[in-house]
């Protein structure tokens, strides 16, 4: 039997070519840009291949969860495999920013739901990554160069390598947690006095969550702060803040999959306008769930140019995410 000839194009590039004809780009432009053949863009946007489901109808369209399969395909190839409970959120996020009727509980949906999904899409498959050691994690030259090597093939992958050579189109973020109230520390006091206590206003779980921005070039970009409120944030806060600054709350002061995609909407997307950074650029974010959503992937391949994803998702050599 003679050996099948592999395609030269992969998945990726597929969905890019088809997320651009569907955008009003040419499918002769889109195959020529992705490296993907004319005929197969034209018979998949015919639905060629669609074969009728038997069962009851999916909570979601078919092409709603096409696109959550590639979005664990994407995070899986960059390091940052979907874990049930991220593919929750992400589903309850998309669901909640499409205003889309659905019977989740809290509109977040449940294990037979993710059964019957798992069911429907053969392809996807509960399986245990390898989890770097801690003491394995400690940075070596050769780990770091791995690191670079496979950003480099990334970007190589999704044609935007060029963007290595641009430092102002590159940035980092990462965000850390302020405690409200000081750690206990010794104190000087007199050898009469039995109890020593020192006084605080504040709850001493309190705490709050800033992030921040670089880009390679230097520039730091205007911080988003995060409070712990359930309810309305006090406007003290807001009215104390420079205007620039993204100030918001969610319910224990930590950051979520809401708060960061409102930060790429808000703050991230309107300051490379107004610093006219051109599009696409490179994000370095960690692995933390809530920086890895369908919702946030979708909106960041929306906002590049040519719908390129602006997001390689990789561990550094040091990460524990």
């Amino acid at each position: 039997m003679p050996a099948t000839k592999k395609p030269k194009y992969t998945v990726q590039a597929v969905e890019f070519a088809l997320d651009a004809a569907k955008r009003g780009i040419s499918i002769s432009q889109a195959a020529a840009r992705y490296g993907v053949p004319a005929g197969t863009l034209r018979d998949k946007l015919r639905n060629k291949y669609h074969k009728e489901k038997k069962g009851p109808l999916s909570i979601l369209t078919d092409g709603e969860e096409t696109r959550i399969v590639s979005w664990m395909k994407l995070a899986a190839r960059t390091g940052f495999p979907v874990t049930e409970k991220h593919l929750k959120i992400s589903v309850a996020q998309f669901v909640k920013l499409t205003k889309k009727i659905t019977p989740f509980k809290d509109g977040i949906p449940g294990r037979k739901w993710i059964r019957l999904f798992m069911r429907r899409h053969k392809e996807i498959s509960l399986r245990k990554p390898s989890v770097l050691a801690k003491h394995r994690a400690t940075v070596t030259e050769s780990q770091i160069r791995k690191w670079f090597l496979e950003v480099q093939d990334y970007l190589k992958e999704t044609n935007v390598e060029y963007l290595l050579n641009q430092p102002a189109r590159i940035f980092n973020l990462d965000e850390t947690a302020f405690q409200l109230v000081v750690k206990n520390q010794k104190c000087l006091a007199p050898k009469s006095l039995r109890h020593l206590h020192s006084i605080y206003a504040n709850n001493d779980k309190e705490s709050y969550t800033a992030l921040f921005t670089a880009s390679a070039d230097g520039r730091l970009l205007p911080p988003l702060v995060l409070f712990p409120y359930k309810c309305r944030l006090p406007a003290e806060i807001s009215a104390s803040a420079p205007p620039d600054w993204g100030i918001g709350k969610t319910d224990s002061g930590w950051i979520t999959s809401d708060a960061f995609y409102d930060f790429l909407k808000n703050i991230f997307q309107p300051w490379l306008l107004k610093e006219n950074i051109q599009l696409p650029v490179v994000l370095f974010v960690d692995g933390h769930k809530s920086h890895t959503t369908l919702m946030t992937s979708e909106f960041c391949r929306k906002k590049s140019d040519n719908t390129r994803c602006s997001v390689p998702q990789f561990n550094p050599p040091n990460s524990a995410a």
